[in-house]
């Protein structure tokens, strides 16, 4: 009796530690489970700030990187100005910085005196692109067709005009030299291309075959003719330039073959850069 008494309250005793144990092991997985939770929460909180920082660091990097551009295409026009003083080369530069109240380390944001070169081209487009949308405008108002021949021409005539205080000053030649160099020409070219595809897109061309390969090239020889001949002329108001270019104009509707016209528009423009460099020599 007392055996089984015994044996029965050491069976009591035993549940009850192992329920104890179930109880603290049950304890300690929860704890665990509530400690990985929390974990996770400090990980995702700290993830999640993070890419806030990044975030905010490239908005920042992207701000900084505009204002750069900014100040850069600001330096860029008045470098044009200043070219016509110092001539084209770094104290151009370095004088427009100075004008527009900048440390002289700012004008190391240009790269070199052929980017203010292309910046006056690239910018000569862009204000011709302005001129032909309201000259479009104005030829077609009342609902008149647009005289594709004269409008080309006077394309032409205004493109070449944004030469001209450069020309007067005897700079056009050195400056079309510079960026024929093999790591500016690229560009240039183009600018020049940019710049036929412009007009004709605007004298409304829709061709889809040969011909609108065939309008570029052409009207690119007889802009890069034209350009070559008026870096020469010393007629009043360029007169013999423009002269010059009415024959070429007249030219192009009696060639008989495209045949005879360069490959294409990069070979067009890369004959004036070479043509330019010529004159340079010539004139020094």
């Amino acid at each position: 009796m007392a055996g089984r008494l015994l044996s029965r309250g050491l069976l009591v005793r035993s549940r009850s530690l192992g329920g104890q144990r179930l109880a603290v092991s049950g304890l300690i997985r929860r704890g665990v489970r509530e400690e990985q939770i929390h974990t996770t929460r400090v990980h995702r909180d700290d993830f999640m700030e993070q890419v806030k920082v990044d975030r905010e660091e490239q908005q920042k990097e992207r701000m900084n990187m505009d204002k750069e551009e900014e100040i850069k295409t600001e330096l860029l026009d008045a470098a044009l100005v200043e070219v016509l003083t110092h001539g084209w080369n770094k104290s151009a530069i370095t004088a427009a910085a100075t004008k527009l109240g900048h440390p002289s380390v700012v004008a190391g944001l240009v790269g070199g005196v052929e980017e203010v070169v292309l910046h006056h081209i690239s910018k000569s487009n862009r204000q011709l692109d302005a001129w032909m949308v309201d000259e479009v405008a104005r030829l077609t108002s009342g609902g008149s067709r647009l005289p594709i021949g004269k409008f080309i021409r006077s394309c032409v005539v205004q493109r070449l005009s944004f030469n001209i205080p450069y020309l007067e000053a005897g700079l056009w030649a050195q400056g079309v030299a510079l960026v024929a160099q093999p790591a500016w020409a690229g560009r240039g070219v183009e600018l020049g291309q940019e710049v036929c595809d412009d007009i004709w897109h605007r004298a409304g061309d829709t061709s889809a075959d040969m011909n609108w390969y065939t309008k570029r090239v052409t009207l690119g020889m007889v802009m890069a003719a034209t350009e070559v001949f008026m870096v020469q002329d010393t007629s009043e108001g360029f007169r013999d330039t423009w002269d010059f270019l009415d024959r070429r104009l007249e030219d192009l509707s009696i060639m008989p073959t495209i045949s005879k016209v360069p490959g294409d528009i990069a070979g067009v423009v890369e004959g004036l850069f070479q043509t330019a460099k010529i004159l340079v020599g010539v004139q020094k």
